[in-house]
């Protein structure tokens, strides 16, 4: 039976290791931040107000308050008080939901839209999408209720000392999995069909090709939160769940940014991929290299 003393030193090297990996999430956030900056500069800030727009900067802006200043913030602290630390996870764990759920729309607007916003899409895309998040909130509330903070053991302790959370969180995870499996399906699906009928141009490369990539980074990612929240020690339970926070904003920022540089710099009309443009119309594409016409749907 391990002594008090090696169960204090577990405890602490838990709290560094989740240190760490929140400090690496940040870091990406704002490395890729960096490289993107001119990107949305250009495309996203000179553009007029619309749904698209607002959806593109929450999402891409909730980790800056979310991961990079309250995680980084309780994490830091010394003799941290149990009180101050519920109410920072409680705003963490919201922060991280709404940031979430976000750029899962952003990306489902994606797939609804290479379906041409068919009409049996547009009214069951969004009850699928009420219930599985709407399950998420719940979970929220249930993983509130049973995280257990306790007084550091000792005063220069880092962060909060976490002795208990609900194992139902990792929930979220799979249901985000469920959700980017079936958006990628959604993607593939008219991708496949577009690559037999000779459509090659760049702007659907680009789309297919983000679809697929991007679903393979969350779901890997998906499948390490769920393994930490299943097997590990309360205080390392969540050492995954802020890079994956960072990589749904980063993942659904760059699908945006792409497809609409990819237009731009085509001399293409795009409609939802134009954040200027309130109108949701199909746009014929015109390819400048190959010289032949390409009907795609518009993109978000």
């Amino acid at each position: 039976m391990a002594t008090l003393a090696e169960l204090l030193i577990q405890a602490l090297e838990s709290r560094l290791l989740a240190i760490n990996f929140d400090i690496a999430a940040s870091t990406v956030w704002v490395w890729d931040y960096l490289l993107t900056f001119q990107l949305e500069r250009e495309l996203v800030w000179t553009s007029k107000w619309n749904f698209i727009k607002v959806l593109f900067l929450l999402q891409r802006y909730l980790p800056l308050f979310d991961t990079a200043f309250l995680t980084l913030y309780h994490q830091n602290q010394r003799n941290a008080d149990p009180g101050i630390c519920h109410i920072l996870y409680r705003a963490q764990a919201w922060g991280w939901l709404i940031g979430t759920i976000s750029s899962e729309m952003l990306l489902t607007l994606r797939a609804w839209a290479v379906w041409h916003r068919p009409m049996f899409l547009t009214i069951t895309l969004p009850i699928l999408f009420t219930l599985a998040f709407g399950t998420c909130f719940v979970l929220n509330i249930i993983f509130d209720q049973y995280l257990q903070i306790s007084p550091v053991p000792f005063p220069q302790f880092p962060g909060c000392f976490v002795t208990g959370a609900s194992s139902f969180v990792s929930v979220n995870y799979m249901v985000a999995l469920a959700w980017d499996t079936l958006v990628l399906i959604l993607i593939m699906i008219p991708g496949i069909r577009a690559y037999y009928a000779g459509g090659s141009s760049t702007l659907m490369k680009t789309v297919y090709r983000d679809g697929v990539n991007y679903y393979l980074y969350l779901a890997a990612l998906s499948i390490l939160n769920v393994t930490a929240i299943q097997h590990f020690t309360p205080g390392s339970k969540f050492l995954m769940i802020s890079m994956e926070r960072v990589f749904h904003s980063v993942l659904a920022s760059r699908v945006l940014l792409h497809i609409r540089h990819q237009a731009t710099n085509n001399n293409w009309t795009v409609g939802l991929t134009d954040v200027q443009s309130n109108q949701v119309s199909d746009t014929t594409l015109f390819d400048k290299n190959s010289r032949a016409r390409k009907t795609v749907s518009t993109l978000p």
